[in-house]
């Protein structure tokens, strides 16, 4: 997996690997095209995906939490392809 982030948000390398852990792309080369409050916009190999972020919670001072769903975009409609939530260590 080669991941292409065209944004400022370190976080989002980690959330996109869990989100692709076990979903059935050979070595995707993925684009981080932009990002907003709860989702991030994607695309793979050619093909639109986004990311949505239902909740973000801090874990102590060091961790946060993220609730998501990962969506493969077909014709303007959003498929489900995956509900999960990640933890992200923080630096500091």
């Amino acid at each position: 997996m080669t991941i292409e982030n065209k944004t400022d948000n370190k976080y989002l390398d980690a959330l996109i690997k869990d989100a692709f852990d076990g979903i059935p792309y050979d070595d995707p080369y993925i684009i981080v095209k932009d990002y907003d409050l709860d989702r991030v916009y994607l695309d793979v190999d050619g093909e639109e995906f986004n990311i949505r972020t239902w909740n973000i919670s801090e874990i102590g001072n060091s961790k946060i939490e993220i609730i998501y769903t990962l969506f493969k975009i077909k014709e303007d409609c959003g498929v489900s392809i995956k509900e999960d939530k990640v933890v992200i260590k923080c630096d500091g």
